[in-house]
């Protein structure tokens, strides 16, 4: 299979700065040949899910998060039409030398996941 970037859409940063505290700008989102690679073969599962979704989570996420230790990358979540799931976005926070933001990863995260991270303070609502 031929994997292609993609360009997903705006990310506006005004409410994810608010809740993270950081000082990012708006500037598209971009998911690389090898993301989308990495997306096919490490969560095929999640592959016909996630990829039509990408940017309805960035255009309205419902959660964002931060995991100590992973200052390079933010999260973003959003439910989908499975009450049970939602699709995980992992971003970049600095922007490339073409000013775009990079997806890291994307997959499908269960509610139980979702409340586990709430839990551990890893995640806020948007």
């Amino acid at each position: 299979m031929n994997y292609k970037a993609r360009r997903i859409g705006l990310l506006k940063t005004k409410r994810i700065n608010q809740t993270l505290g950081t000082e990012l700008e708006d500037a598209d989102l971009w998911v690389s040949k090898a993301a989308h690679r990495h997306i096919a073969l490490d969560h095929p599962n999640d592959y016909l899910t996630v990829l039509p979704n990408l940017s309805r989570v960035i255009e309205d996420p419902a959660y964002v998060g931060q995991k100590p230790g992973q200052a390079d990358n933010f999260y973003l979540f959003r439910k989908i039409h499975d009450k049970d799931r939602a699709v995980l976005i992992a971003i970049g926070i600095r922007r490339n030398r073409y000013g775009t933001y990079n997806l890291r990863s994307a997959y499908a995260i269960s509610d139980a996941n979702i409340q586990r991270y709430r839990m551990a303070g890893h995640l806020r609502i948007l």
